[in-house]
């Protein structure tokens, strides 16, 4: 994650850790579904995650790089999918006490 986007989530995590709330809704909030896919013990209410779009497409099909490097982010985010899908939804959620 660059910077902008951990202190993104370092504000969100600071306000939902002083307050409890029955649902964190996300709108386009990808620095949120991405913490939470790398740690989902975090997630400890329902995550309504809302996007137009989900993926990334290289600006210019001539550098391979860039095409390579989305790739692999695109890969990156259907694997946390797959062995998170209670991320996004209902899901179980670990509950403070």
């Amino acid at each position: 994650m660059d910077e902008i986007l951990a202190a993104n989530f370092m504000l969100f995590h600071d306000v939902v850790r002083d307050d409890r709330y029955d649902l964190w809704i996300g709108d386009e909030a990808w620095e949120l579904d991405y913490y939470l896919h790398e740690n989902p013990r975090e997630k400890r209410v329902p995550f309504a995650w809302l996007t137009d779009f989900v993926g990334f497409l290289p600006m210019n099909e001539r550098m391979s790089g860039r095409a390579f490097l989305t790739a692999d982010y695109n890969a990156d985010m259907v694997d946390h999918v797959a062995h998170h899908p209670e991320v996004r939804g209902p899901g179980t959620v670990r509950r403070q006490p």
